[in-house]
């Protein structure tokens, strides 16, 4: 039930688009943190972001490089220079 939550809070928090591209379709909610590093995190709304697929698929295995620019667009954690 939790997730449930989590992905909706961040839909309605990000207006339903893709952060990154303004797209409206093909929605997914993405872990700014990899939840394989960041377990506690998993649940967190500022690790969530709404991205379409394509945004999606071109940040897998690459989330640090994308975790502080998506950190801006959400407002997300205030320790973002501490992310590497």
């Amino acid at each position: 039930m939790e997730a449930k939550k989590w992905f909706k809070d961040i839909y309605s928090r990000d207006g339903k688009k893709c952060k990154k591209c303004n797209d409206n379709k093909n929605l997914q909610v993405h872990h700014v943190l990899p939840i394989r590093n960041y377990p506690l995190l998993a649940l967190d709304i500022n690790n969530g972001i709404v991205l379409c697929k394509k945004c999606h698929d071109k940040t897998k295995c690459k989330e640090m490089r994308y975790a502080k620019k998506f950190f801006n667009l959400i407002g997300g954690f205030n320790n973002r220079e501490a992310i590497t």
